[in-house]
């Protein structure tokens, strides 16, 4: 079902043909849960996911039509809805700069770091370690999401009296 949201306000159910609530300043197609495709009066359409956050009503853009589908349309605004409901803010998200997974992050410093130590093989002892250890619990998190919880987790095997660390 869909909402065809006329220019001046009004929308129509395309099942019911009753007026719908909905009242957008573009016209637009309303389809499920927020997601709307604005037509402007330029003739262009975009996809627009509107959506309740922090108790602000907002308009996210998910896309120019018909570069954006509306199976494309319908997974951005799904992954939208689900980061609110886990508490993210998506338009922060957004605005922030690219942040590296953990492994990105812990391979670009060994890249950096490795010529300084004394022994070559340490670097191939951070990568076995990481690889063994972090990468499987959070290596494809993003640095900035990864928790004290998640580092000590990680750190439960090696902390056992019965592990042993190989030696170098």
């Amino acid at each position: 079902m869909y909402h065809v949201v006329q220019g001046d306000g009004h929308a129509t159910d395309s099942d019911t043909g009753r007026e719908s609530e909905t009242r957008p300043q573009d016209p637009a197609i309303a389809d499920e849960r927020g997601l709307y495709l604005v037509v402007r009066t330029t003739g262009s359409r975009s996809w627009v996911q509107r959506i309740t956050i922090d108790g602000d009503r907002t308009d996210i853009g998910l896309g120019g039509y018909p570069d954006v589908r509306l199976a494309l349309a319908r997974k951005k605004s799904a992954e939208i809805r689900t980061a609110v409901a886990e508490g993210r803010d998506p338009r922060a998200e957004r605005r922030q700069p690219n942040i590296p997974t953990f492994r990105d992050a812990a391979e670009q410093y060994i890249l950096e770091n490795s010529d300084r130590w004394k022994n070559p093989k340490e670097a191939i002892n951070w990568r076995g370690s990481l690889a063994t250890y972090a990468y499987p619990k959070f290596g494809n998190t993003r640095i900035d999401r990864v928790t004290r919880a998640d580092v000590l987790n990680a750190l439960k095997p090696v902390s056992s009296p019965n592990h042993h660390l190989p030696a170098s």
